[in-house]
């Protein structure tokens, strides 16, 4: 579910996802370990949001929103050191691709679930581990 998708006067959406932490890294980005907001544009891009007709996206944006000393912060997922890294629609093609192959794999192939397939960008969530058993599968070959 989209925070915010705003229609600009050129009939392109804009995508915003809300952050109170921060937001993905660029390595995160570029690995594709974060889809939220090439996902989204996705489905709005295909006229896939209830309300929202189909459009070109124009822009996808993380809004940290702390309240701290520096309230809020923008950033464009696309740009790396004040340079593009990608462009909209390749970022929204590589989104699609590693979706279908987690699909193709997982939910429609026979790969098992990993509880911690890529432990370095997983360490951090770990409310629900206790649940997962990780403890008891960590360090394991098999």
């Amino acid at each position: 579910k989209a925070d915010r998708i705003d229609r600009h006067t050129d009939g392109r959406l804009a995508i915003v996802d809300y952050k109170t932490g921060l937001p993905p890294s660029h390595k995160q980005l570029k690995s594709g370990y974060a889809l939220q907001l090439g996902l989204l544009a996705w489905l709005a891009s295909d006229g896939h949001v209830p309300g929202l007709a189909a459009a070109e996206i124009g822009a996808l944006r993380y809004w940290r929103l702390s309240g701290g000393s520096k309230a809020g912060e923008l950033k464009d997922p696309l740009v790396y050191r004040r340079q593009p890294w990608s462009d909209t629609a390749a970022f929204i093609d590589q989104s699609k691709a590693q979706f279908r192959e987690v699909c193709d794999n997982f939910l429609l192939g026979n790969a098992p679930f990993t509880a911690k397939l890529h432990p370095d960008y997983s360490t951090r969530y770990t409310d629900h581990d206790h649940l997962a058993r990780v403890a008891e599968w960590l360090g394991r070959d098999e």
